[in-house]
């Protein structure tokens, strides 16, 4: 069963530049996970759904050596996504 993608509406990192998520450098990974995500409204959905889905990037607070050492204590492996339901489903909330 898919997770459902977190109600981005809800979320922090609106209107936040996209790639500060997918930094080359692991500070700033983490000034950027502390920074916008600490507070958020969805931090647990959104680290849910990226713990099954999300190889990459800063999701829930969560670097992706912390889900991949989580998903390998549990044994989940990474679900496929049907990406054509979620982009309707957000696409007018990150043109905001």
């Amino acid at each position: 069963m898919t997770t459902p993608l977190p109600d981005f509406a809800k979320a922090n990192c609106i209107g936040t530049d996209t790639e500060s998520f997918y930094p080359e450098d692991s500070s700033s990974v983490m000034r950027t996970a502390s920074r916008v995500c600490q507070n958020c409204e969805i931090i647990n959905e959104c680290a849910e759904y990226a713990i099954k889905h999300e190889a990459h990037g800063v999701w829930g607070g969560m670097l992706p050596t912390h889900r991949r050492e989580y998903r390998k204590k549990h044994n989940i492996v990474l679900e496929q996504i049907d990406w054509s339901d979620h982009v309707i489903r957000n696409a007018m909330v990150f043109k905001k």
